[in-house]
């Protein structure tokens, strides 16, 4: 006896979102991926293997006009200056500084400064500091005016310490807040969450 077959039902369109979004991770995963790496180095002291990550990445991103570029240059720039390499550093630093006033949002810019002028002092780098800061006139007076949105009363930062989907530390007042609850990580572009643990 023949059996009479179950019609097909429209639950296979499922398995086809579900390939097409495997697919279209996969072409941004080795990315993250080098991203993760270079995190993973730079926590474990190999400061040349980051910066070199750092810098490809950097370079591959503003080849593709990402906004990413810029603080991935400054990554490339803090660990060669942590390996040693002031002068390379400095260079890197500079890329991602102007990089940043390119993309047209000067409080962006003059927070990154802030935190990369006292990154440079505290590693004895006074003279390359003041460099970037003659370079940059302006980009480093913080105003204060405002509470950046994302912030409770007492300035506690509220985002996870690193992005849970890169590794890279998560400076809450650089960030580019979505909304109250959500911001993208500077690194990598994924959807950071107030309250998520790192």
């Amino acid at each position: 006896m023949f059996r009479r077959r179950r019609p097909l039902s429209p639950r296979p369109l499922r398995p086809i979102r579900r390939l097409q979004r495997r697919v279209a991770a996969s072409r941004v995963h080795p990315g993250l991926q080098r991203l993760a790496l270079a995190h993973e180095a730079m926590d474990r002291g190999d400061f040349l293997r980051a910066a070199t990550l750092y810098a490809e990445l950097a370079d591959g991103a503003r080849a593709l006009g990402m906004p990413q570029a810029a603080h991935l240059s400054l990554l490339a720039g803090h660990a060669l200056a942590l390996a040693g390499e002031g002068r390379s550093g400095l260079a890197r630093t500079r890329d991602g500084l102007r990089w940043l006033a390119e993309q047209g949002r000067p409080r962006r810019l003059e927070r990154a400064l802030v935190r990369v002028l006292a990154e440079m002092r505290s590693m004895g780098m006074a003279a390359e500091a003041k460099a970037l800061e003659d370079e940059f006139p302006g980009a480093n007076q913080m105003s204060g005016a405002g509470s950046p949105v994302g912030r409770v009363g007492s300035g506690r930062p509220l985002l996870p310490g690193k992005c849970p989907h890169c590794g890279g530390t998560v400076h809450p007042e650089e960030v580019d807040w979505i909304d109250e609850a959500q911001a993208a990580c500077d690194y990598c572009g994924s959807i950071l969450t107030v309250g998520a643990d790192s």
